[in-house]
């Protein structure tokens, strides 16, 4: 019975995880899937016996049922009622603003919608500061959206609003708890920024606090191609090292239960800290069921910590939380240490003639030192092989831990970025034990810097964890910049590999005799193909040179696929065409290499959609009005010319304040035309392309010639010189451009 709970919350957890992805009507399968099982296990005396099996199939039956009813009594009534129409709301805000890119996220609670009371969450997107604290009320009309950002609806932020009118504005005249501890945590940020440079403090703000926003994206994206993204993500271990210092400490008290109330409220007040993400609760809950248990002498089970994380997160968010990716990952890698990491200890490290693992003492080699010091002794060749053994398994722990973790992380990692990193085994054993010294550094730092007496002690520690951060951000870049470190996976592949794996392991598992070889067979069979599918899609892409574009009632939304990379050329779309059309490049690419924006509001469009779900690494942006220092933009200018690429040319110019982009591509040349444009505006030069890409129709059109016209929209149009014409809502359209 030790193993139920576990068993339990883990089937729960992942069918729920499941559910937050997929459509009511798949969800409907996956329940009557999981009854239809129910009751057989039920039936069948053998699987009644252990009742296991039982448990989960009844676990993921719940699962379906609990997402379903969240959905169709809480979450869809809230959109229906309140969404696409005006309303005066007023809300409080109940977290700290954060600065996304040009504009400024307020987290709030409305209180009232139009007179009438209402509680639920909402996200405020603002181009200026509005100088609203937590806690404070806000008066405004405004239309709310619908949520289109999956990370912010596994937070229960079902609605946004960015075009809003404030009435009132009322100072809150009490605060609550949470409110000091944001408090805290701005002084703990301000802290580190006084005592180090920008680059240095922005990194420790994301290991010490959670804090990503202060990275810039060139160093999300060298983290995330070194397979090193967990690393600033505060996580289980963050948990483990702050909380075990803190242990160490507490039990100078000689009072366990003193120590428990401690330790409790310290880990507490780092979850408030740390924003109450859902990979911290999970990292909190297990650790305050560990240190709970422990404190009442009672023998403690990891997994089944884990699998009442995995029942109690659900309700504390909600039925969606199970849905945030950084919950996914940090859940499943806690699953797969939990399982495996010793036992890949015990094969790679090494063990004394007793068999357990040689483990290194800090305490115990200083103190040999210092007695062999005073006997001038020396250590004998068995003593100094038996240290390197010590030192060795340091880092086979570490070893260890990584792949363990990526048995699970790194097939989940693909399905969900559809991307993965070659090095993210080296990234581990080479940033493990720094990252590790930054987040003490980085918690002493901000700490001591208001302790007015002890000040001084930042000096050196800002000195040390300074040099720390610059080492781990040149491992991280000079890793990320390697040849095929990062390597995008289409969804062809990936569901070819998917179905293969599942072939493979089920017969395998069918297979009575000797079935862990089979086994091994078939997790041999699902590397090979998946290598052979990696190594397949970068051999292809190497000569891709495509225009795509996508499905849209009206407007057009293009780029162009060069070799493995999307340049997202034109965005002269509705919100929902650009937003469906991110999604189909995360899946296809793992995101956009480059967007051009004609203007400002598409580039405030874009962040809002992104952040950070959509990888985008860099915009090219037209508009004076745009003054933000921001490493990723590049402004456009008259007559600019770009080169993107291996036979990819592209050269904008402006027309009434849109851009107009001709591309040369391969032996195909391309017109990209804004909303706004009229034959004036075109250059003599460039009136005869091979394609013309046009949103809609205007006066003179007629005068441009070309062999493929693609318009934006459905209506079939007569103009007399096109012979060969395509509508973007017929579907998505493909040119090979070679």
């Amino acid at each position: 019975m030790k193993r139920l709970l576990a068993q339990i919350g883990i089937t729960y957890f992942s069918v729920l995880a499941v559910a937050f992805y997929l459509s009511d009507l798949l969800i409907l399968i996956l329940a009557g899937v999981a009854l239809i099982l129910s009751v057989l296990f039920l039936i069948i005396r053998k699987t009644r016996r252990t009742i296991f099996v039982p448990a989960m199939a009844v676990a993921a039956l719940v699962a379906c049922l609990v997402n379903l009813g969240f959905t169709h009594w809480h979450v869809l009534p809230l959109i229906e009622k309140y969404a696409d129409s005006e309303r005066v709301i007023k809300a409080v805000v109940s977290d700290e603003p954060y600065r996304c890119y040009t504009q400024t996220v307020y987290p709030m609670e409305v209180r009232a919608v139009d007179g009438e009371e209402a509680r639920f969450r909402l996200l405020l997107y603002s181009k200026e500061d509005l100088g609203a604290e937590p806690d404070d009320l806000l008066t405004f009309s405004a239309t709310l959206s619908k949520t289109e950002n999956d990370t912010y609806r596994s937070r229960q932020y079902f609605l946004n609003v960015d075009d809003y009118r404030i009435t009132e504005h009322e100072a809150a005249e009490s605060h609550s708890l949470y409110f000091h501890l944001i408090k805290l945590r701005e002084k703990l940020r301000s802290g580190l920024n006084v005592c180090l440079p920008a680059d240095c403090a922005a990194l420790c703000r994301a290991v010490f606090i959670g804090d990503k926003y202060a990275l810039d994206t060139d160093t999300l994206s060298a983290f995330r191609y070194a397979g090193a993204s967990y690393f600033i993500v505060v996580s289980g271990m963050h948990f483990v090292v702050i909380c075990g210092l803190i242990a160490r400490l507490l039990r100078r008290l000689r009072n366990r239960w003193l120590s428990l109330i401690l330790s409790v409220l310290f880990i507490l007040m780092y979850m408030a800290l740390t924003g109450f993400r859902p990979s911290v609760l999970r990292a909190g809950i297990m650790m305050l069921v560990y240190m709970t248990g422990s404190a009442l002498r009672r023998q403690t089970y990891s997994p089944n910590h884990l699998g009442l994380a995995g029942v109690l997160i659900p309700f504390i968010v909600s039925p969606y939380g199970a849905g945030d990716v950084g919950l996914i990952l940090s859940f499943y890698a806690t699953l797969a240490i939990l399982l495996w990491a010793t036992p890949i200890l015990n094969k790679i490290g090494c063990k004394d003639p007793e068999g357990a693992i040689l483990r290194f003492h800090p305490r115990a080699f200083f103190h040999r030192l210092r007695t062999q010091d005073k006997k001038k002794t020396a250590n004998p060749p068995s003593q100094k092989l038996d240290w390197l053994k010590k030192l060795w398994n340091i880092f086979a722990s570490v070893l260890a831990v990584s792949m363990a973790v990526n048995i699970l992380v790194f097939p989940l990692s693909i399905i969900i970025f559809r991307s993965f990193s070659l090095v993210t085994l080296l990234s581990s054993v080479l940033l493990y034990y720094w990252i590790y010294l930054i987040l003490l550094l980085s918690m002493a730092v901000a700490i001591l810097f208001w302790l007015g007496p002890l000040r001084v002690l930042t000096v050196p520690l800002a000195a040390l964890l300074t040099l720390s951060c610059r080492i781990v951000l040149w491992i991280v870049r000079t890793l990320a910049d390697l040849p095929f470190s990062y390597i995008p996976m289409r969804e062809d592949y990936l569901i070819v590999w998917i179905i293969s794996s599942a072939l493979f392991f089920t017969a395998a598992y069918l297979c009575k005799t000797k079935r862990k070889a089979c086994l091994r067979y078939a997790a041999l069979g699902s590397a090979l193909v998946f290598i052979a599918g990696a190594l397949l899609h970068t051999v292809l892409n190497l000569n891709t040179l495509t225009l795509r574009v996508f499905e849209s009632e009206s407007g057009i939304c293009a780029g162009v696929d060069c070799g493995g990379r999307f340049y997202l050329l034109s965005t002269e779309c509705s919100s929902k065409t650009l937003y469906n059309s991110l999604r189909k490049l995360e899946r296809s690419y793992g995101g956009a290499e480059l967007i051009l924006c004609s203007n400002i509001k598409t580039l405030e469009k874009l962040e809002q959609f992104s952040d950070r779900e959509f990888a985008i690494s860099g915009y090219l942006l037209y508009d004076d009005s745009y003054t933000a220092n921001d490493p990723r933009i590049r402004r456009v200018g008259e007559n600019t010319t770009f080169v993107l690429g291996d036979d990819l040319t592209l050269t904008t110019y402006l027309s009434k304040g849109h851009v107009l982009s001709y591309l040369r591509a391969g032996n195909r040349t391309l017109l990209l035309l804004p909303k706004t444009c009229s034959l004036s505006d075109i250059p003599e030069s460039l009136r005869r392309p091979d394609i013309i890409v046009m949103p809609s129709p205007f006066a003179g059109a007629d005068a441009l010639t070309c062999t493929d016209l693609i318009l934006g929209g459905s209506k079939p149009l007569s103009l007399p010189s096109y012979s060969n014409i395509h509508l973007t809502a017929d579907g998505d359209l493909s040119y090979d451009l070679r």
